[in-house]
């Protein structure tokens, strides 16, 4: 490159010069800066601020060389000798960055910016015209389809000739394309597991947690586990106590823990010291101790057919009955809430007692309904059914219960209430959330995952915890600690190698798309410029539209894999349906057996998953996926 004072046109002046050794064929000027079209190593960007002494400062060797180049603002665009169009950032000089670049300009001999416009003039007489007024998304303009162009040509001697010629412009209408859609989940099968405790020896019925300890009983062995959880990914048991009688419920308040312990009564174990928890009372219930709840020197027990038993634990040593009543119906679990209990008695619906004079309970109310389990919260009990799911009862008039919400969807026989969320264990092993922030409407927030044999659930602080037994042996059981954070999703939707043949970028923001949850054909959403979408807890299936600038599209459809009836979950019903399916009792549909066919991954023959045979291989991956050993997109 030479720098030549023009000051005096009479007498121009060679002021500086500098090799830069591929053999310059084009330069541009902005600000202090030369850009030069070096050949064979590309870009070359000198500071010219001394044209005495230019200095190179930065370079990009394109693919091919460049032989032309223009600038504008913070971009150069570069003609290569390979025909490609490279869009280079250069608002760095010292790092010029490629961005996007296309390799359909052929070879060109010239190179001119026009506002938003690039021109580029090549050997075969063509035309090219660049939209580059988002320079990372470089495209072909479709302004015309050819173009009538004078061309001039001037000789040394000031002799002009011109010509006419039509010239086409390339036709960037190609369809996208995309390759499929990834279901996958962040991390496990329960979204954000964060811990998780194996424990053998107990059939864990109840969880209770307190500070920074959890308290589980098993219910056939009346075995007390007290697990340390200050750090909940790694949760240690630290200490245990066998009370020889089977254990349905536990409570704990203060230093001690109390348990209805069905035929023993109520016992009153001191845990001050968890290492070593010991039996420090007992009182026999004269009845079936199922459920236990404490409220301040007393402790209300839900007696079976023997109903609500209200014990003064004032002195954990030695409790004593202070009052009692007989209720329709199996009094299953207790809860208190000011003057009231309410008792869930199964058959005998949801009854309210009011406890104000503990040595005389009265009952004030009652809501007919099967009760398995209930929590209270304001002015709302929060009922478990097994038959009909999640039922919300007003009780501010504890006289006049009224139902104001349900969500029938899911049959529930688990619930704990923690702020706007309900935590509702149904018949189908999962753990659901459920937004309760509007009583008389409640819906599926979140969905944790299937587990075999979901016992309880309990919430405190930013923490879910959750006991299921292993593999239905009665010995052996899991603490799973999941954090509660609302902005964790489950389920995520990817599209796949989504590309536009018209577009070359190092990311392509200008494809679209939208999305069918369900796949019946009906779009749950507009187009959007994600190509990832949280899924809502009802989807089996999902297809994705991709949509380029010209609105040509590509389809992809996908199914949640190991989801063999396609009721969105994966549960022990997919399992089932697998094991008859391998007996010959029932016949997979192609979709269930391409959903059952999840073993091996990657597959074999060409198969992205599986080997073309339902197997017990298949069983077993979705048992760990259950267990959340394995992620959906890993099935």
């Amino acid at each position: 490159m030479q720098i030549i004072d023009v000051s005096d046109p009479a007498a121009p002046a060679l002021v500086g010069s500098l090799n830069t050794s591929g053999g310059t064929r084009a330069v541009s000027i902005a600000g202090n800066y030369a850009y030069i079209a070096d050949n064979d190593t590309g870009l070359q960007i000198i500071d010219v601020s001394d044209p005495a002494a230019p200095a190179l400062v930065g370079s990009l060797n394109t693919s091919g060389g460049t032989r032309a180049v223009s600038i504008a603002g913070n971009y150069a665009y570069a003609v290569s000798n390979d025909a490609s169009l490279h869009v280079i950032d250069i608002s760095d000089p010292a790092v010029p960055v490629l961005l996007a670049h296309s390799d359909e300009c052929s070879l060109a001999v010239g190179i001119c910016l026009l506002g938003n416009y690039l021109y580029i003039a090549d050997e075969e007489s063509s035309l090219h015209i660049y939209d580059v007024s988002q320079p990372f998304k470089l495209s072909v303009s479709p302004i015309s389809r050819y173009w009538r162009i004078k061309l001039g040509l001037t000789d040394a001697y000031g002799n002009a000739s011109y010509a006419t010629r039509t010239v086409w412009t390339v036709p960037y209408n190609n369809a996208p394309s995309i390759e499929g859609i990834d279901i996958s989940r962040e991390s496990g099968n329960l979204a954000n597991s964060v811990g998780r405790l194996h424990i053998s020896g107990c059939f864990a019925s109840r969880i209770y947690t307190l500070g920074t300890y959890a308290y589980l009983i098993g219910s056939r062995e009346g075995v007390l586990k007290v697990v340390d959880v200050s750090d909940p990914a790694a949760p240690a048991l630290v200490g245990s106590l066998d009370t020889s009688s089977y254990a349905y419920d536990v409570y704990v308040s203060g230093n001690y823990a109390y348990l209805a312990g069905s035929n023993a009564g109520l016992q009153i174990i001191d845990v001050s010291d968890p290492a070593a928890p010991a039996l420090v009372g007992r009182l026999d219930t004269s009845g079936f101790a199922r459920g236990v709840h404490v409220s301040g020197n007393y402790a209300y027990i839900a007696n079976d057919k023997a109903g609500l038993h209200i014990v003064d634990v004032s002195d954990p040593t030695a409790p004593t009955l202070v009052g009692s009543i007989e209720l329709n119906g199996t009094s299953k679990t207790v809860c208190v809430s000011g003057n009231y209990a309410y008792v869930a008695c199964w058959s005998g619906g949801l009854q309210i007692i009011d406890v104000s004079n503990p040595a005389s309970p009265v009952l004030v109310g009652s809501f007919d309904t099967s009760c398995d389990f209930v929590d209270v919260s304001g002015n709302y009990a929060y009922i478990a059914n097994d038959c009909v799911g999640l039922q919300i009862v007003d009780v501010s008039n504890p006289a006049s219960p009224v139902l104001v919400g349900s969500l029938d969807e899911y049959p529930a026989f688990k619930v704990r209430v923690s702020g706007k969320y309900a935590y509702v264990v149904n018949t189908y092993d999962e753990l659901l959330i459920i937004d309760i922030s509007d009583p008389a409407a409640p819906a599926l927030f979140r969905k944790l995952g299937a587990m075999l044999d979901i016992r309880d659930v309990f919430v405190s602080g930013d923490y879910i915890y959750v006991t299921n037994n292993e593999f239905y042996t009665f010995y052996s059981y899991s603490l799973s600690i999941v954090e509660g954070r609302e902005e964790q999703p489950s389920l995520i939707a990817r599209a796949v190698g989504a590309a536009d043949p018209d577009i070359y970028t190092t990311w392509d923001s200008m494809l679209e798309y939208r999305w069918d949850f369900d796949n019946d054909n009906v779009w749950d959403t507009g187009f959007l410029n994600e190509d990832s979408i949280v899924l809502p807890y009802h989807a089996s299936a999902v297809a994705c539209e991709v949509r380029d600038r010209f609105s040509a599209t590509a389809k992809a459809e996908a199914s949640i894999m190991g989801d063999v009836n396609g009721d969105g979950r994966i549960t022990r019903a997919d399992i089932r349906k697998m094991h008859a399916a391998m007996k010959g009792s029932v016949t997979l549909s192609e979709e269930e057996f391409r959903r059952a066919d999840v073993y091996p991954n990657p597959g074999t023959e060409g198969r992205v998953r599986g080997d073309g045979k339902i197997t017990k291989h298949d069983t077993w991956r979705l048992y760990r996926y259950i267990f959340g050993h394995i992620l959906n997109s890993n099935l």
